[in-house]
Parts: C-alpha cells; structure tokens; sequence
C-alpha cells in the first residue's frame, strides 16, 4: 500500500516538484539518514552517542553538520480539498495536523483531505509565493483567507510610529536567495545591535531568523498549518547608513540531524557591574548576549523541548560582534531556564520540562541584572511551590547576578519563587479583538520582545537611554498627561513585546500575533503600564505568507536607540519579512496616559 501511495505521489507531483519526493521511491543503499525528505549516506554523518548528543559538551553545541539543500528543491504548498471542489484531489492523510498553540480545539475532527496546489497555480508554491491574481488566484486566496480582510482589534492602533523604509527592511524571496552558500527564502524575527563609533551614530548589526527554501506546507480543512522541513538559520547582516543591508556571515546553525534548532534570536546588551577576577576590584563592563531558543533534547528528555539559550558576543578586530566559540569551533552556550527533570516511579521515564521562550537579560535602575522570560510550567512539576497553579501563558522577571552568565545555573531554588516572579498571566489580561471572531476554547498568549529601553522624565522633556550606565537621549517635549503619568526624575523602562490569540476567518484558524507596549518600575518586577494591540497585522506583508498561510503577525525582537531619542523596533512580519518601526516616544507615552490602560496582572 506504501509503495502504492509513493506512486501516486510521483505521478501526481509537476515535475518541478519531484526531487522533492522522488528519492523516497529509490531503494535506500545501506543504513542512511533523513535531512529534508533527502536521504543521506550514513558515513556523511557522525555517529551519534546517544540522546545526549544534541549538545557536544555542557555550555558547546557541536559544528553544525547539515549539508546545503540542492537549489532544485523548492517548498510545495498543499491545501484541504473542501476549500477547493473542482481542484483534483490528491488524497493523502497527513502525517500531523496542526493544533492550537494554546489550547483551542480543531472544528473539524475529520482527517482533512488534501491537495497539491503546484498542478493548479505555479504562481502560489512558496517557491515563487506571491499572492495570487486573477479569477483563479481569488479561489486560491479565499482557500487561506476565507475571502476575508484582516480582523482588527476594537483599540485603535498607535499612531506614534513611522516606517523608515516604507515596508519592509528585507522582504520574502520567492524564488530563494542565496547567503553563505545556502538559499533561504523567508527573513523574520530580526534583532540589532549599535556598536558606538566615537564622532559618528554607530555601528549597526541585524541578526535576521532564515528559513531554508525546501520546506513543504499542509493545511487543514480549519486553516491550521503543518510544515515538514521547515529549518532556519540566523544570519548577520551590517546596515548601511543608506538604509540597506550587507550580508556578513551566518551566526547560528539548525541541526535537524541533531534534533538542534536555534530560533528567535533576541540581543541583550548592558553594562554590568562586577568584580575583577585578577584584582579584585568592582569594575564595569559592557556585554553582548546573544539568545536564542535552543529546541533540542535536553536532560536525557528522547523528545525535544525548548531552554532559553544564550552565547557571548565579542567584538573583533574588524568590529564585527561574533559569538564566543571554543577551540572546536563550537558555541559556548549557556543556559538560563530549567532543564527537564526526571519524575520518579517505576516503568518507562517521564519528566517534567519547562516550555521556556523570549528570554531577555538586562539591569533596572541600580544596575542590578535581571531575566526577563516566558515559562510555561508543566501541573506537577515537582520543582514549582506548593498550591502554585501555573497559567497557560506566563511571564516572569528573575534576578541574576554575574555567576549565571559563567555557568548553567541550578533553577531549583528560582522555581520555587515562581509565584512572585510572575509578572504577567494570560488568564488576567483583557481581550480586545471582538468576541465573535475568536476560535472556540482558544485562550491568549504573550510575552517579551525586544529588550525595554529606560525612560526618564526631567521637567517636560523626556529622555531615553539604552539601560544603566549608557548615555540619555533628549527625545523630546512630553503632553500634560504624560507629564502626570511619569514621576520626575523616577526612571521607568518600556519594552515592546507581544501577545498572540487565534482567530475565526470565515472557519478559517489564524493565528494572530500583535505588539503591546509594557511601562515597567525601577526594578523591571511590576507592569505599571500597558498598550495593547499597538500594532496590528494589517497589510499585505503582514497578513500574507503561502508557506505559513494561517498567520497575520507582528513580532518585535530587537531595538535600537537612536540619537534624536527615537527608538526603531526591528519585527518578524507574517514569519516572512523583516520591518523596521520607528517609535516617537513622547507621542506613544501620551497616548498611554491618555487612555490609561494600565493592567493589574
């Protein structure tokens, strides 16, 4: 029957499509590996040494070992049958169907039946992937969409940001474009970092979240969306003072082989207090972290699950940031979240594992280093405190101190804190997006973005500053209810992070991710204030994506201060572009006094 299938599949396939499946159908030669759906020889791979292997030693993970994907492999997008009834159908149960990130349930509990879209429109593969004109191009919109516009929030939108670039930064390529000898084809979720040049604005650096082209689609009868190879890469790119970019290298490496994926980069940049190790004497000094989510096998756990990862970076001779390596070439990686834990009893392992995300280290006021994160805690989590109920969703601020940035650090005792740690759950923040579009059973999600900038206000004017230590930036006159909102000279912090829920779009499930501006205290503990829905997924480069088509999405995850006191936050939109978003602060803390929406986790 297997063989049978495979057939269908080949004859089916245009031939474009083919390298993709074909070498599925020929008699494997030998013990061989998967990367992509393309077999490999196993003496092209290292011998694994058990589960443990994903990381080469504690703190390193090996070289990346995954060999470039050939040009000729380009993504296939398949859509449910019933959105198109005079399509022919290629009936194929798929191997996983996508589920509600947070808890929703599917409308349809009837296996999908699903259909290749490359024999009905070359002009909609995610290999060329623009969306799609024409009579025949609307059927196949409305297959994603539902012929639906954009849902939006019932809070309008701030109006305190501009777009330097007038869309965005770096755009998806259909057709796959080529950086360091490996084509992607979407570019997302961007973090920077400005290196001071004395007399001058600074140095500029974009680390940008690749995925590799290759990678196929399925979507469900209900909108939801699975991809099968879909690996990414982090590469660094310098801007140009003309407002481009120039491709450096490749910083990070998935390893699928490895059950390795390094995603969702996130630069952490402060002054630390410390002391000399060779004097003894506190001193100063600057640091550049670079995070990631690290979603691999982690504690003897056989199925991957995601830690909060962090590497050095330092800055070489020809000023370029580079993470710190070991004498192998491999990362010297650092963890801060909790690895899994083995729970007791007889009979097969269990653990219990921590889904930890977006993590942010930073210094509040005084100086003092912080964690600012997202733990989804497993019931029953033997680490957690006593009569602790974990929320779906969860944020929480952790105080560190230099020792955690040297080693991985026990969490035992900072989960046992976990109930004053919390700063923000999903079960006390608001909805704002209409009731009648929400997905039934589905709740919301959150957390942090872009690490928060320090803010001041002296008199009316309003100052900002990239944290403890570094510079303040005049960055303009404040309104009379700013003016009250904020206490002179108190210093308080803004960070722009998100939120996610999902959507009903004419059946269709969207996932919807939006940006909400945090006010933080002094000691970036307590939300003091919050602006919900501030930016909205609306126009086409946000809404649109055919290799991930149930996603409308803005996604902060990195900043930069500027010398006139704006701030541009760099997004991930619709997980194929990368946006640039100037921030006028006075005119977005006016806006926050004004219609006061202050939260009380």
């Amino acid at each position: 029957m297997v063989w049978k299938i495979l057939a269908l599949l080949l004859l089916a396939a245009p031939a474009s499509a083919q390298p993709i499946v074909q070498p599925l159908a020929a008699p494997l030669q030998g013990p061989s590996a998967n990367l992509g759906g393309l077999p490999l020889p196993a003496p092209m791979l290292p011998a694994l040494a058990g589960p443990s292997a994903t990381l080469a030693a504690p703190g390193t993970i090996a070289p990346s070992l995954l060999l470039p994907v050939p040009a000729t492999v380009r993504p296939r997008l398949e859509v449910a049958a019933e959105a198109l009834p005079q399509a022919p159908v290629l009936k194929a149960a798929p191997s996983a169907t996508a589920a509600p990130a947070i808890g929703g349930p599917s409308k349809k509990e009837t296996p999908p039946v699903l259909t290749t879209l490359d024999a009905l429109a070359e002009g909609l593969t995610p290999a060329r992937g623009e969306r799609p004109s024409g009579e025949a191009g609307l059927s196949l919109g409305r297959a994603f969409d539902g012929g639906a516009a954009p849902v939006v929030s019932e809070l309008p939108e701030s109006a305190a940001w501009s777009l330097p670039d007038g869309g965005p930064l770096l755009r998806r390529e259909p057709a796959g474009r080529e950086y360091g000898g490996r084509r992607y084809v979407d570019f997302l979720n961007a973090t920077a970092l400005r290196l001071p040049v004395p007399g001058r604005a600074g140095r500029d650096f974009l680390w940008v979240r690749a995925i590799r082209e290759g990678y196929t689609t399925r979507v469900a009868a209900d909108g939801g969306v699975a991809n099968e190879g879909y690996y990414s890469d982090t590469l660094l790119f310098k801007l140009k003072p003309d407002g481009g970019t120039e491709f450096i290298e490749r910083t990070l490496e998935s390893d699928p082989e490895y059950w390795t994926l390094l995603e969702d980069a996130r630069v952490s940049s402060f002054r630390m207090r410390g002391r000399d190790p060779r004097t003894g004497k506190f001193r100063t000094e600057e640091v550049h972290l670079l995070g990631f989510t690290a979603y691999a096998r982690h504690g003897g756990m056989d199925e991957r699950t995601s830690r909060n990862a962090f590497v050095r970076l330092r800055v070489g001779a020809d000023g370029v940031p580079r993470p710190e390596r070991d004498e192998h070439g491999g990362l010297l990686i650092f963890f801060l979240s909790p690895e899994p834990v083995r729970l007791p009893g007889d009979g097969p392992a269990r653990y219990a594992s921590v889904d930890a995300k977006n993590g942010i280290v930073l210094t509040d006021a005084r100086g003092r280093l912080r964690m600012h994160t997202r733990h989804r805690y497993q019931s029953g989590d033997p680490r957690l405190p006593e009569g602790f109920r974990p929320a779906d969703y969860a944020e929480q601020s952790f105080p560190l101190n230099e020792r955690f940035l040297q080693e991985n650090t026990d969490w035992t005792a900072l989960m046992a804190q976990s109930a004053q740690r919390e700063t923000l759950r999903s079960d006390g923040l608001q909805e704002h997006y209409p009731k009648s579009a929400l997905w039934p059973g589905s709740g919301k999600g959150h957390g942090p973005g872009a690490q928060p900038v320090r803010i001041q206000r002296r008199g009316s004017r309003l100052f900002v500053s990239e944290g403890w230590g570094r510079p303040w930036f005049d960055a303009g006159e404040l309104s009379g209810p700013a003016r009250a909102y904020l206490p002179d000279r108190g210093t308080r912090f803004l960070g722009f992070d998100h939120e996610i829920r999902f959507l009903d779009a004419a059946g269709k499930r969207k996932r919807v991710y939006t940006l909400a501006v945090k006010l933080w205290d002094q000691d970036l503990e307590r939300i003091v204030g919050y602006h919900a829905d501030a930016v909205q997924p609306q126009a086409d480069y946000e809404t649109w994506n055919p290799g991930v088509p149930d996603l409308w999405h803005v996604y902060p995850t990195g900043r930069i201060v500027l010398p006139d006191g704006r701030v541009d936050t760099y997004e991930g939109s619709a997980d194929s572009n990368v946006v640039r978003r100037r921030w006028d602060l006075p005119r977005l803390l006016d806006e926050m006094a004004s219609r006061a929406r202050a939260v009380t986790p």
